[in-house]
């Protein structure tokens, strides 16, 4: 009888703890393979052959810098930016913007107060239209 090894995926692209990244390496120095640290640890083949090609590589488990530009805001800029859209919410992302660089004193584009508004799931709707009421309405409402 032959035992199936079978390689688990991660449901999305979360961040290895470094707890995992070390019993990766103490299995391997036990003498496991790799598909037998990725079925004891519950992760990717992938995964930890990333993280024991790195760890011979560099010596050290710690992830790379990140490339790219880096972000202008912080998560506290983010917050007061929700805040201040909360407070009038019929403000555009260029008067949010002006907001921000006022309250806060960061310089940031109308795009970059949209992008974060869509990254906290705020996104921009228009009004229903609503019939106005007649006169003979207003005077039932009133009633």
């Amino acid at each position: 009888m032959s035992e199936e090894i079978q390689h688990k995926t991660p449901k999305s692209q979360s961040r290895i703890s470094e707890k995992t990244r070390y019993e990766s390496i103490f299995l391997r120095n036990q003498g496991l393979s790799h598909c037998q640290i990725a079925n004891e640890l519950n992760i990717a083949y992938s995964i930890v052959a990333r993280i024991l090609k790195r760890f011979s590589e560099t010596g050290d488990i710690k992830d790379r810098r990140r490339s790219g530009r880096p972000a202008v805001t912080t998560q506290r800029d983010e917050r007061l930016l929700i805040r201040l859209m909360k407070h009038d919410r019929k403000l555009s992302s260029n008067a949010l913007c002006h907001k921000l660089n006022n309250t806060s004193g960061i310089k940031v584009s109308s795009r970059t107060v949209r992008r974060i508004l869509h990254r906290n799931n705020y996104m921009w709707r228009s009004a229903c239209m609503k019939p106005r009421l007649s006169k003979k309405q207003q005077k039932a409402r009133v009633a």
